[in-house]
């Protein structure tokens, strides 16, 4: 007869400790290269839709496993220590070659939650909530960090909308997991050369937002699908241009 299993469950990851295991990552695919400043606890939290407690706390598991250091001053920050250099190279595997599969990996997951995070935005946000969504599509971007705050900020208020608690964890895990190593070649594109449609933040996200405020679950659904396979192709493309560069 086999004893029932009696043993503790094994405990789950806290918020910092998954931030730190995304930032280890990005760190090892070469996102941030050893002497590289990080970006600021209110500008990844900010980025991610985690409180900068997460982030500062997370720093500090970094610091602990010796990736990154705190420099003082009005120049400093938390900066890419040099052994950082080894865990990109104890990664086995090309950054690019880590880099497609989690593209295709986050692509997968992202299109079967998001578009149903919109029908239920739709099917479930308040009053207040589908105003906040024509707002935020409105905000006109000033450049291309403001752009993915705004990004960002929208889709995680399009989750917060669906309210389902299951669900919104998964997005912010799996949005934060892919720009992470993403916002590294987003830094290095040229705002100025962007067309003015493709600067102009509601351009791709009104028709969404719309869909969801009337309610129209469908089309908020296939809207959703389409506006991820659209913007995860735009920024491989963004990406490619940037390893091009060197």
């Amino acid at each position: 007869m086999v004893e029932p299993y009696s043993g503790a469950a094994p405990a789950q990851p806290t918020a910092p400790e998954l931030l730190a295991s995304e930032l280890r990552r990005a760190i090892a695919l070469g996102a941030f290269e050893p002497g590289a400043r990080l970006p600021s606890e209110r500008t990844l939290a900010d980025r991610l839709g985690v409180s900068r407690m997460t982030v500062r706390a997370a720093m500090r598991i970094l610091a602990t496993d010796g990736l990154v250091t705190t420099v003082r001053g009005r120049s400093g920050g938390t900066v890419v220590t040099t052994t950082a250099s080894a865990a990109a190279a104890a990664d086995g595997t090309s950054s690019i070659d880590a880099f497609a599969r989690q593209v295709r990996d986050n692509l997968e997951c992202r299109l079967a939650v998001e578009p149903l995070a919109a029908a239920l935005a739709a099917e479930r946000a308040t009053a207040e909530e589908r105003q906040t969504l024509l707002g935020l599509a409105e905000i006109p971007a000033s450049g291309i960090r403001h752009y993915r705050m705004l990004d960002s900020r929208l889709h995680m208020a399009i989750a917060r909308a669906a309210h389902n608690e299951s669900l919104l964890p998964i997005i912010e895990q799996l949005r934060s997991e892919f720009f992470l190593w993403a916002d590294a070649a987003w830094a290095r594109l040229d705002w100025d050369v962007l067309s003015p449609r493709e600067q102009d933040f509601g351009h791709s996200h009104r028709a969404l937002v719309r869909a969801i405020a009337e309610g129209h679950e469908d089309a908020s659904r296939r809207v959703m699908q389409r506006h991820i396979e659209d913007g995860l192709t735009q920024i491989k493309a963004v990406i490619s241009s940037a390893v091009q560069k060197g």
